[in-house]
């Protein structure tokens, strides 16, 4: 279960600096999906 959370953790993370770095735009405030960074 460790190992999976781990596994699952590193993914979160992973997913959270592709988004900033390639889909930058998405988290600006008013952006029409709602994500604010």
């Amino acid at each position: 279960m460790e190992k999976l959370y781990a596994s699952y953790n590193g993914h979160v993370e992973f997913l959270i600096v592709y988004v900033r770095e390639a889909h930058h735009e998405m988290l600006k405030e008013g952006h029409k999906t709602g994500v604010v960074g």
